[in-house]
C-alpha cells in the first residue's frame, strides 16, 4: 500500500470520528488517539488503532459499535473498562496488495532479466517495488533494456518503483 493510500485511510478515520462525535453530544467521546500498529517481530507498520474513551453515561450498544467499525473501515474492535470508564479500540490494518506476491519467474520476462532478478535476490514484484530505478542500473548487467521491461511489468500490474533513492 502506498504512502498516499495510507494517508487517505488515516484521513478517512479522522473524518469518521467527526461523524461519530456529531451523532452524540460532544461529551460521549471524552478523548481519542490514533497510535500506529506495528508488527512486533518485523517492526513493520501494519496499520493504526483508534482508541476512544467514552463517557460513563454511554450505554454499551454492540450494533452502534459495529456501525462505528464500518465507518472507520476497521477490521475489529475491543472493549475494556478501566477506572469505571469504557475504552473502545478499533484496529485498522493496511491491506497488502496481492500482486506484490507474484513471483518474478511467473511474469514472462526475458531469460536475462529473470536471471538478473534472481542473482540480486529479487523474487517477487514486492521485492522489485522496494527498489528505485537507479538501484537497478547499479546491478551488474542491469541495463536500460531490462529496466524498460521491468518498468512495463510494474505498470501493467498497477505498481511502481520506490520513490526514494
Amino acid at each position: 500500500m502506498s504512502k498516499k493510500e495510507k494517508d487517505d485511510l488515516l484521513k478517512d478515520a479522522v473524518a469518521a470520528i467527526g461523524v461519530i462525535k456529531a451523532q452524540f453530544d460532544a461529551e460521549v467521546i471524552r478523548n481519542y488517539e490514533i497510535p500506529p500498529l506495528v508488527n512486533t517481530k518485523t517492526g513493520e507498520d501494519i496499520g493504526f488503532g483508534v482508541k476512544m474513551q467514552l463517557s460513563t453515561r454511554y450505554d454499551y450498544d454492540e450494533e452502534l459499535l459495529t456501525e462505528w467499525k464500518r465507518l472507520l473501515k476497521a477490521d475489529d474492535w475491543y472493549i475494556s473498562v478501566k477506572c469505571n470508564q469504557l475504552h473502545v479500540t478499533f484496529k485498522v490494518r493496511y491491506k497488502k496488495n496481492p500482486k506484490l506476491d507474484i513471483k518474478i519467474e511467473d511474469c514472462n520476462l526475458s531469460v536475462r532479466t529473470t536471471n538478473l532478478c534472481k542473482a540480486n535476490g529479487i523474487d517477487t514484484l514486492g521485492d522489485l517495488c522496494k527498489l528505485h530505478k537507479t538501484d537497478w542500473l547499479k546491478f551488474r548487467n542491469g541495463g536500460k533494456k531490462s529496466l524498460i521491461e521491468l518498468d512495463d511489468l510494474l505498470h501493467d500490474n498497477g505498481l511502481d518503483w520506490a520513490e526514494w533513492q
